[in-house]
């Protein structure tokens, strides 16, 4: 699927405390620390490199947070649904040649989209549990 050129990293503690613990860690390594950033009980870190572009996308969760079954749901339907995939994968490159250094402008644009595209995954994921 076409996308930005970042990586999206999910990471999973057994204490969302561990993750403030080790922010420091974090941003000695060049990650810049965004706290929650608009998702209740996630830590968000961003790397970016010398030219302002992001490389790195790291969320992390304790392991009580629902997130985590949300964002693995999305991905399953998007790897099982290839053409939701591919309508996704548009939308992402239209946005990013239309936006290409207004990050808040790709994300607004894409939101819709994908809050309708999550509600059928989280459907579908229901429908087709895997425990």
């Amino acid at each position: 699927m076409a996308a930005k050129p970042t990586i999206d990293f999910l990471v999973e503690l057994p204490d969302i405390q561990l993750a403030d613990e080790r922010t420091p860690a974090l941003e000695d390594l060049g990650y810049t620390a965004k706290g929650e950033n608009g998702i209740k009980d996630r830590r968000y870190f961003q790397y970016e490199n010398g030219k302002g572009e992001r490389l790195y996308h790291v969320h992390i969760y304790g392991s009580n947070s629902g997130e985590i079954e949300r964002h693995l749901i999305f991905r399953d339907y998007l790897r099982t649904f290839k053409g939701e995939a591919e309508r996704y994968g548009r939308l992402k490159s239209e946005l990013a040649a239309r936006f290409p250094t207004d990050i808040n402008a790709y994300i607004q644009g894409k939101d819709e989209f994908v809050k309708e595209l999550e509600k059928r995954a989280v459907k579908w994921g229901r429908m087709n549990p895997t425990d």
